[in-house]
């Protein structure tokens, strides 16, 4: 069944530790469908002086590093 949202097959986030400790953190950069690219809420435009809407996605997650 295809992805009605992306067009990736699968998305990954991969995290791998230096000999020195540090984090290196890579994740998929999600192709959004036209149209479908502002999960929950992402560049909801606001009317007046209100505060910006900001949620954490679980698709926001992939593109952190």
């Amino acid at each position: 069944m295809p992805n009605l949202y992306f067009e990736n097959k699968k998305l990954k986030k991969m995290i791998n530790y230096s000999d020195q400790g540090t984090a290196i953190i890579a994740g998929t950069a999600i192709k959004w469908k036209k149209g479908m690219g502002n999960a929950n809420g992402f560049g909801h435009v606001t009317k007046g002086a209100k505060r910006p809407f900001e949620e954490d996605s679980f698709f926001g997650w992939f593109n952190e590093a």
